[in-house]
């Protein structure tokens, strides 16, 4: 399959949108309890297909073990978001990304609904309680994205100012950060075709599959930080202390260029809230 085509197979269902609006249909008229007794749990959990009348089948947290190699310390997992699943609220250890291709969707953030379209990226941190509802054709593309992937793959990025790399900084260091970033960036080609190669890669993963992943992916950050800035929808932060110390970490990063934030004690130290001195800044 090449990108012209997924560009078209991409409205079919899928095995997992079959068994999910099975479901949905089965629930909307009131024989999801039937439904549920046809059903292999055991196979059913083995696939992480989800059932919320069935406990077994819903993690508690959504691990990164769940959707990705953890023997692969750098990941990225780009895939087409299920139709008709079930809006489980949830919350997980990665960022998520969700993008709208086509059409509309609901999501639900720390309790705060908010209604997307063609064209909208909202990025959730981990931690946050959330849900997502997509009843109906609209294409929406998640990417999961561990922490450490940012720290090795973005590093550069996270390093220049802007919205969207102080809204991944502040969720890495503090305890408790903005919930979402959500941008609205219409029908713009170059994210769209983006975001489907981005797709179609994860899919097919030939040779460099996941640089050229991770390299479009920059893309569409520099894309959007340049182009939608204003557009951008953020809630405000929830610890004005969290705040405080994101500010402090962005002053001493000025200052203290030479150090490595990954092994920097100082650095550790005031992420966990115990302050001392740095050697390297004079």
């Amino acid at each position: 399959m090449d990108v012209t085509e997924l560009r078209h197979c991409i409205y079919q269902l899928n095995s997992e949108e079959l068994f999910y609006k099975e479901q949905y249909e089965a629930r909307q008229s009131g024989q999801i309890h039937a439904y549920i007794a046809r059903q292999n749990i055991k196979e059913i959990t083995k696939r992480h297909l989800l059932i919320p009348e069935v406990p077994e089948t819903i993690p508690p947290e959504f691990l990164d073990s769940f959707f990705f190699d953890v023997t692969d310390k750098d990941s990225i997992v780009v895939q087409k978001h299920n139709r008709y699943s079930p809006a489980i609220v949830h919350s997980h250890t990665f960022f998520e990304l969700v993008y709208i291709y086509d059409g509309t969707c609901k999501q639900t953030i720390s309790e705060q609904t908010i209604s997307m379209k063609t064209g909208d990226f909202c990025v959730v941190p981990p931690g946050v309680d959330h849900s997502i509802s997509v009843f109906d054709d609209s294409i929406v593309i998640n990417i999961m994205l561990r922490r450490s992937t940012l720290h090795s793959m973005f590093y550069n990025f996270l390093n220049i100012p802007n919205k969207l790399s102080s809204f991944f900084l502040n969720n890495i260091y503090a305890k408790r950060a903005n919930d979402y970033i959500l941008f609205h960036s219409g029908i713009d080609p170059t994210l769209r075709e983006s975001f489907i190669w981005m797709l179609w890669e994860n899919m097919n993963k030939q040779e460099y599959f996941y640089h050229c992943i991770t390299n479009t992916l920059l893309l569409v950050f520099y894309l959007l930080v340049r182009n939608y800035s204003e557009s951008v929808q953020m809630p405000l932060f929830n610890d004005r202390m969290d705040v405080q110390r994101y500010a402090i970490i962005q002053y001493i990063k000025s200052l203290c260029g030479v150090c490595d934030r990954h092994k920097c004690r100082f650095m550790q130290q005031l992420v966990h809230g115990s302050i001392s001195h740095c050697g390297n800044i004079t």
